[in-house]
């Protein structure tokens, strides 16, 4: 083989000794298929689904608190993220961690209902090899939501409108995604809350300067007081992070929280 030095044992014949033997591709792919996953996945559309997550990266996010206190937007962000029942959502700062970030999202499996006669909906996912579920209540629990039940709060609304919201906060009415961006929001308490949602809670990664429908009705709703569901959205964040095929993952921290609350011991 190559690399490999045979020597010719004393007594031997003087003719060249045989080869050795070669390992065919099939039993090489076998030996492969029977190792033990890296993270002790045994499922084959999990296993499927890391090997599409394994590839990219995970980043960690978080907003600079000490910042805000020197600009004395803090206790105003605080305030606002509390309105809309957050406050603990943007006190956390755990890490992230890529193999715990990693499985979480290859196992994940979400059912958020909607409709008159639905069902609260569930979550379940496996951390460190043990398996978890929580309907949506109890998981909206661990980041402090408030708990909700009223299923036209799991999505925007269709009263909400967008473009009057808009020109509240930029003084332009027309809300359109292609030309808004966040740098018109006059007020810079709710310019900055925007951007802690867009990367928090809605965990995404590009274009966080063009304000999303979602983000806008929780800022209208936060400004006015009104009632939220932010666990349904989250959940719907995570579901997307789960199954895009491409981009960062950035919702490391978001998963970090939850192995803390579950009692899992992670190193810092």
């Amino acid at each position: 083989m190559p690399g490999t030095k045979t020597t010719q044992e004393a007594g031997t014949s003087s003719q060249a000794p045989p080869r050795a033997t070669r390992t065919s591709r099939t039993s090489r792919a076998s030996a492969r298929s029977n190792a033990p996953h890296p993270l002790g996945l045994t499922n084959p559309t999990h296993i499927e689904r890391y090997n599409c997550f394994s590839s990219r990266s995970v980043v960690a996010t978080h907003y600079d608190a000490d910042l805000l206190a020197q600009m004395d937007l803090l206790e105003d962000i605080k305030w606002l993220f509390a309105l809309g029942g957050m406050e603990h959502f943007i006190e956390r700062k755990d890490h992230t961690y890529r193999d715990l970030t990693l499985e979480f999202c290859s196992t994940l499996h979400i059912e958020v209902t909607s409709g008159a006669q639905c069902q609260e909906g569930y979550i379940s996912f496996y951390l460190l090899g043990h398996f978890y579920e929580f309907n949506l209540g109890a998981f909206s629990k661990i980041f402090g939501f408030p708990p909700s039940l009223d299923v036209t709060l799991r999505a925007v609304p269709r009263p909400f409108n967008p473009n009057a919201f808009w020109l509240e906060i930029t003084g332009t009415y027309n809300y359109n995604t292609s030309s808004c961006k966040c740098t018109q929001i006059r007020n810079s308490c709710i310019r900055v809350a925007q951007r802690i949602m867009a990367s928090g809670i809605f965990a995404r990664d590009g274009s966080v300067n063009v304000p999303r429908l979602s983000e806008l009705y929780f800022l209208s709703c936060m400004l006015q007081g009104e009632h939220l569901d932010p666990g349904s959205f989250l959940t719907r964040q995570l579901y997307s992070a789960a199954t895009s095929t491409k981009g960062r993952i950035i919702v490391g921290r978001i998963i970090t929280s939850i192995a803390r609350f579950l009692g899992i011991n992670l190193r810092d």
